[in-house]
């Protein structure tokens, strides 16, 4: 075990979209998923480190090792603090797709990708029909802080620009800006 804490567990915008998919097709498998992310927050040297060009990920198995999260570690500036453990896949081990689905995401990701919260995660999936392209008329989520600032800074937006704007559309802008 390690001495270091996680002080957040966050998502990139592929692993929501994999956590909709377990959504819908296996019930059992989301609850474990969650389960094993809680335990990685209390404990988190839990990982392995996976090898070759992932070697900045971890991998914590789920299920008698059938499914995969494969996720990245975020250190404070002094490196005692596990600040966030970034979630990139969600997956099925079968043949290694979780690893070349997390592989494509590194090419279409750019560095630091902006990322939703646990917290957030667990309000979407409360939404019966939510998806990442929610129509305009589902219930608005507030921006969350950290899209707010890159929004602001990185893409030059106005504060006042951002009212009224729901996360989920904060994130579909920040996601057309980064590709281009």
């Amino acid at each position: 075990m390690s001495d270091r804490a996680i002080t957040g567990i966050h998502f990139t915008a592929p692993a929501i979209e994999d956590l909709l998919g377990l959504k819908k097709r296996h019930h059992t498998v989301l609850a474990l998923v969650f389960k094993k992310l809680h335990y990685l927050s209390a404990n988190p040297g839990a990982g392995l480190r996976l090898a070759g060009d992932l070697s900045e990920f971890k991998k914590v198995t789920v299920r008698n090792r059938a499914w995969r999260i494969v996720y990245k570690e975020r250190l404070s500036a002094d490196g005692l603090i596990l600040e966030i453990a970034e979630i990139w896949g969600i997956g099925a081990r079968s043949e290694s797709a979780i690893y070349e689905e997390v592989r494509q995401r590194i090419k279409e990701i750019p560095a630091g990708p902006l990322t939703v919260s646990l917290y957030d995660v667990l309000l979407m999936l409360q939404e019966p029909k939510f998806s990442l392209a929610a129509p305009a008329t589902s219930p608005r989520e507030p921006v969350p802080a950290a899209l707010r600032s890159r929004l602001i800074t990185e893409m030059g937006l106005s504060d006042s620009s951002l009212i009224g704007m729901s996360a989920t559309e904060a994130l579909e802008l920040w996601e057309r800006h980064i590709r281009g």
